[in-house]
C-alpha cells in the first residue's frame, strides 16, 4: 500500500514523511509532491491508494485535485488538509468524496490514527472487492460443474441408481433432487438456410446455445444449457402445472426456431421429452436422438415424444415395378430425367412423412442393386468403378438425410451411366490400358490389375484388347518391356541387372531368354551391335 503527501510548504511534507509511523500502517512507499500538477503526474503514472493534501496551495487548490481525482483515479482515499475550519470547505470536500477533514495544525499522532482508520476502509474495500471477484469466478464455474454433471448423467457416465446420482450432485453442489422429475428438451441442426460466410460451426454452435439461454432457459427457470455431442441439450425442472408448462415450452420453441431460422441462416429442430426422473433420463435422452435419426427431411418443427405413436409399423417400399422402369431409364439420354424422377419421389415420401432411416437404407440397397446390374450387363466392375473416396463418403452418408441421399443418387446413376458410355468406345479404354502398362512396366502386371484400373471385366477386356491390337495383354506387355529394354541398352551405360529390374524381371536368365526370342540377340550383343557413339 502506498500514500502521496500534497502540500506547497516543504517543511510540512518532511515533518510528516518523517514523523508517522509508516511500519505500522503497512505503508510501503511514500511519494511527495508540491504543487497539484507534479502531484497529478504521480497519480497518473502510479496507483496511489491514500491522498494527503492540503486545501490552499498557490497553484491551484486540493479541492481541485479532488475533482480530478474522482474522474481520474477514483479508487484513490484523500484526506485534506486545511489551516481554516470553514464549514463550506468541509462540504465541498466531503461532497467530492474526501474520507477525512483535519484542521492545521495536527498532531503527528491523531494525522496516523486518521490515516490508520483510512486505510483500514481502503483494506475492507479491497476485500470485498476480492471477494466479490471469486464469487463470480465461482459462480461462473459452478455452471461448469452443474452442465458437466448433467452431460455425464446423459451420457450414462453416472451410475443409474438413483442415490448414486444424488450423491455426485450433492459433490458437485448442484441442485438435484431424488424425487423430482426433469424435462429434456434436444435442439438439432438440420439445415443451412444460407451460406455461413465468415461463420464456422464452432460459431453457430456458440450463438444457437446463446439464443437457447435466452429464449428458451431463461424463460422456462433453467441454466441447464450445453452442447452435447453436437447437439443442443437443455434440462428444465419439474413444475406443479404441467400442461400448462408444455405449452408454455413449445411456443419458447417455436419462437426459437423462428429467430434462428430468420437471424442465422440455420434450420433447427425441437424434441421435447417427457417428464421423468433422473435415473430415467439416459434412456429419454436416446430416445429423442433417434427421433432425430429418424427425421430425415422434417426441419423447423417441435417434436414431443408424447405425440408419437409408435405402434406405427415403419414405412416399407413396394418398389419392384418402379425400379424396373428406372433401369429402363439407364441411358445417356435419359439419365438426367431418371435422377430427377428418383429424387422427386424419396421427397414425396420424405413429405407426406413416411420415410425413416430403415426405410432410406432399403431404398439405397435398391438402388445399388439396380445400377451394379445395370454395370454388369456391361460388363464394367462397379465395386472397382465406386471404390474412390468421392463416391464411398457420398455413400456413408447417404442415409443421413433426403439431401445426402439426393447427392448421392445423382453422383451414382450419372458416374455409372457416362462409364458404360465410355467402355463403348474401345479405342478410349485400350489407350488407358497401355498407358497403364507402360507406366508400370517395372512392377508385376497381372490381367487382373489391369481390368480393375479401367473397371472391367477381365475376359471381357481380353476380348476387346486382342480385336483391337491382335495381341493379348500378356503378349503386349512382354513386347513393351523388351522395347523399353533395348532403348536402355542403347541409351544408358546401366548394368544389363539393372535393366532386367527396370523393366520388371527380377530374374536375369528369364530376362536374356525373352529378349532373344523377340530380337534374336542377347541383350549385350544387342547392346555391342547397336551402341550408338554417343549417349544421349
Amino acid at each position: 500500500m502506498n500514500i502521496i503527501i500534497v502540500d506547497d510548504e516543504i517543511q510540512t511534507v518532511r515533518a510528516i514523511k518523517h514523523s508517522i509511523n509508516w511500519d505500522r500502517l503497512n505503508i510501503t512507499e511514500v511519494f511527495s509532491a508540491y504543487n497539484i500538477s507534479h502531484a497529478k503526474d504521480i497519480l497518473f503514472e502510479k496507483k496511489i491508494d491514500l491522498a494527503v493534501c492540503d486545501i490552499e496551495m498557490p497553484q491551484g487548490s486540493g479541492l481541485e485535485l479532488l475533482q480530478w481525482m474522482k474522474e481520474n483515479s477514483p479508487e484513490t482515499e484523500s484526506i485534506l488538509l486545511t489551516s481554516h475550519a470553514e464549514f463550506e470547505f468541509a462540504k465541498k470536500a466531503i461532497g467530492l468524496g474526501c474520507s477525512d477533514y483535519l484542521v492545521k495544525p495536527i498532531p503527528f499522532e491523531k494525522l496516523e490514527d486518521v490515516i490508520f482508520k483510512v486505510i483500514s476502509i481502503i483494506k475492507s474495500r479491497k476485500k470485498i472487492k476480492e471477494y466479490s471477484e471469486y464469487g463470480e469466478l465461482w459462480i461462473n464455474n459452478q455452471s461448469i460443474i452443474e452442465k458437466g454433471f448433467w452431460s455425464d448423467l446423459l451420457k450414462g457416465s453416472i451410475s443409474e441408481n438413483p442415490s448414486v446420482i444424488s450423491q455426485d450432485a450433492k459433490k458437485r453442489n448442484v441442485a438435484y433432487k431424488i424425487d423430482d422429475q426433469y424435462l429434456l428438451i434436444l435442439i438439432c441442426k438440420k439445415r443451412l438456410v444460407n451460406n455461413l460466410g465468415n461463420w464456422n460451426d464452432h460459431l453457430l454452435d456458440y450463438a444457437l446455445k446463446n439464443i437457447a439461454c435466452e429464449m428458451i432457459a431463461e424463460i422456462l427457470n433453467s441454466n441447464s444449457v450445453f452442447i452435447l455431442e453436437g447437439q443442443l441439450v437443455v434440462i428444465l425442472p419439474t413444475v406443479t402445472n404441467r400442461e400448462q408448462y408444455l405449452v408454455k415450452i413449445k411456443k419458447s420453441c417455436e419462437e426459437y426456431i423462428s429467430v434462428c431460422n430468420q437471424y442465422l441462416g440455420c434450420s433447427v429442430s425441437c424434441y421435447i421429452g417427457n417428464f421423468a426422473f433422473g435415473e430415467q433420463l439416459v434412456e429419454m435422452y436416446k430416445q429423442l436422438l433417434d427421433m432425430d435419426q429418424n427425421n430425415l427431411a422434417i426441419t423447423s418443427k417441435i417434436f414431443a415424444l408424447n405425440e408419437v405413436n409408435s405402434e406405427v409399423d415403419p414405412q416399407f417400399f413396394v418398389l419392384k415395378s418402379i425400379i424396373y422402369d428406372w433401369s429402363i431409364m439407364l441411358q445417356p439420354g435419359k439419365k438426367e430425367n431418371l435422377v430427377k424422377e428418383i429424387i422427386g419421389y424419396i421427397h414425396n415420401l420424405a413429405a407426406e412423412e413416411e420415410l425413416n432411416v430403415k426405410d432410406l437404407t432399403i431404398f439405397q440397397q435398391d438402388m445399388l442393386q439396380m445400377v451394379y446390374s445395370f454395370l454388369e450387363q456391361k460388363e464394367v466392375q462397379a465395386h472397382q468403378l465406386f471404390k474412390d473416396s468421392i463416391s464411398q463418403d457420398l455413400y456413408r452418408k447417404s442415409t443421413g438425410s433426403i439431401d445426402s441421399m439426393s447427392n448421392w443418387i445423382t453422383y451414382f446413376i450419372n458416374k455409372a451411366v457416362d462409364y458404360t458410355v465410355e467402355v463403348t468406345r474401345p479405342q478410349s479404354v485400350i489407350s488407358k490400358v497401355k498407358e497403364y502398362i507402360n507406366s508400370n512396366l517395372q512392377y508385376e502386371i497381372s490381367r487382373d490389375d489391369i481390368a480393375n484400373y479401367v473397371f472391367l471385366n477381365p475376359d471381357y477386356l481380353t476380348r476387346i484388347f486382342k480385336k483391337s491390337t491382335g495381341l493379348s495383354l500378356t503378349e503386349y506387355v512382354t513386347k513393351q518391356r523388351i522395347k523399353r529394354s533395348t532403348s536402355l541398352l542403347i541409351y544408358s551405360d546401366m548394368p544389363i541387372s539393372e535393366i532386367s529390374l527396370k523393366v520388371g524381371y527380377d530374374n536375369l536368365t528369364y530376362f536374356s531368354k525373352k529378349f532373344k526370342q523377340i530380337t534374336d540377340f542377347t541383350p549385350s550383343d544387342y547392346r555391342k551391335k547397336n551402341r550408338k557413339s554417343e549417349i544421349l
